[in-house]
């Protein structure tokens, strides 16, 4: 569980591709997102049914979008776009937020944000 928090930023899975890359291009891994990022996860909520944490997961991101508060930088891509199908081999799902104690804007394209710094690193935000 120490990493699952990072699985969607940094694309440890097949499925996910990383919304975050280091400027060369070169996926950012869990270690370089703890220790020079300084990512950190907040677990949310969990559930044995895993529909039940997507509609958590909806709402949440849903209500962040909504308010528009100060509270830093949106990076998911889509709201709930994962898979929604039960597994029942899986015993437990759970619902992230993942922040960065320092991540500003550096360029943008229209309303996206093409680069940003955190932590005084740059990085790459893919859409």
């Amino acid at each position: 569980m120490r990493s699952e928090y990072l699985r969607w930023l940094i694309g440890e899975s097949v499925a996910n591709r990383p919304v975050l890359q280091w400027m060369n291009g070169k996926v950012i891994t869990m270690t370089e997102a703890e220790d020079l990022l300084g990512a950190r996860g907040l677990f949310v909520f969990g559930h044995p049914i895993k529909i039940v944490t997507c509609k958590v997961e909806e709402n949440i991101q849903l209500m962040l979008e909504k308010l528009r508060l100060p509270l830093g930088i949106k990076l998911h891509r889509h709201v709930a776009r994962g898979v929604k199908i039960h597994d029942p081999s899986t015993p437990f799902f759970r619902v992230f937020i993942t922040l960065f104690s320092k991540a500003e804007p550096l360029t943008w394209s229209g309303n996206r944000i093409d680069t940003m710094t955190i932590n005084g690193h740059q990085v790459k935000v893919m859409h």
